[in-house]
């Protein structure tokens, strides 16, 4: 067969469509991917020796404040949650409520272990009454829920119902941030917090990368993804020949790290860039597949080749396609033919 005779092989460039639905269906793999170990992930962290020592020592630090209590899942939660009461209640106790937070408060406000200094009763009094008082607005009036006496003592000024939120605020909104400033609390919350945080980031990164980077290492013809090859579309490079293992790795980790994962820490600009690339782009090139010199082609109507002769034994062609001089098939240089020839691209 004439050697210059040029080929009617012709590798289309996929549909923006296509490639689209193509990522929608890696993502949804990776998503349920992802869930499933991170499910796992935490469940192994969740036992692990230094987890449970600091979910302990949280425990323990919230029930020594009295503003939280066991529930009973066994854990703690906080007092306004396990004793909240509602106009909706058939009968409510607001009064027994208040009293019952009024003596935690106290409790909380009057212990050295959360106010070393011993300034929690100050702390206190300034919830009540002064420049930092928490105010009622209300059918009652408007300003502090307490006023001073004629002893001087500090006394509610409204009903147990108004009162209420006095207590639930002075707790959710200030004695309870207290807690986190223990240094034992600290300690136990950053135990937690980087053993969950690792764990998810984990789980995200495994998600992600065992659908976008492990099939197109399996997949030789087409070096594509699970979506890819089921929308028929493959990898190719200029030769229409699939890339190496090791640019396939580069584009894989390009994408992984460069697109995705740095997209979480800049608002999805990489991902927009390379998505903008693919829609204006003439040969539909996004960013990692113009790093690695690569192309996504529809291969629904030919087959992938993996080299020259690949090529030549299946299709009894003498000459392989270059992508980079359009769809007609033109041949390649005598130097590309014989790296055709030897499989290299």
């Amino acid at each position: 067969m004439d050697s210059q005779k040029p080929l009617e092989l012709v590798y289309r460039p996929c549909s923006r469509w296509r490639r689209a639905m193509a990522f929608l269906i890696d993502m949804s793999l990776a998503l349920i991917l992802g869930l499933a170990i991170g499910i796992g992930i935490v469940a192994l962290v969740a036992q692990t020796p230094s987890y449970q020592t600091a979910i302990a020592t949280m425990d323990e630090i919230e029930l020594r404040s009295g503003l939280y209590e066991e529930n009973d899942e066994g854990t703690t939660s906080p007092i306004t949650e396990l004793y909240a009461v509602s106009e909706e209640d058939a009968d409510p106790d607001y009064e027994g409520v208040d009293s019952l937070f009024a003596t935690a408060l106290e409790h909380f406000f009057a212990d050295s272990y959360f106010f070393p200094d011993g300034d929690g009763a100050s702390v206190y009094e300034g919830l009540k009454i002064g420049e930092g008082a928490l105010i009622y607005e209300g059918n009652e009036g408007n300003g502090p829920y307490f006023r001073r006496d004629e002893s001087g003592n500090l006394v509610p000024r409204l009903s147990s119902e108004a009162m209420y939120s006095f207590y639930v605020e002075a707790i959710d909104g200030t004695a309870i941030p207290y807690i986190s400033t223990v240094p034992a609390y600290i300690d136990a919350s950053r135990t937690t917090f980087l053993s969950m945080g690792g764990s998810l980031l984990s789980s995200l990164f495994l998600g992600i990368f065992v659908p976008f980077f492990v099939p197109p290492l399996f997949f030789k013809r087409g070096r594509g993804t699970l979506g890819m090859k089921a929308l028929k579309l493959a990898v190719l490079t200029a030769k229409a020949v699939p890339p190496t293992p090791g640019r396939t790795i580069a584009r894989s980790l390009i994408f992984l790290f460069v697109e995705v994962l740095l997209s979480i820490f800049a608002f999805f600009i990489p991902l927009l860039v390379s998505f903008t690339m693919v829609m204006v782009r003439k040969d539909r090139q996004s960013f990692h597949d113009y790093v690695s010199g690569t192309y996504v082609v529809d291969c629904s109507d030919m087959p992938v080749f993996l080299s020259y002769e690949d090529y030549a034994e299946k299709a009894g062609r003498a000459t392989p396609i270059d992508l980079r001089k359009g769809d007609e098939g033109q041949d390649l240089s005598p130097e590309e033919k014989e790296d055709a020839r030897r499989g290299i691209d």
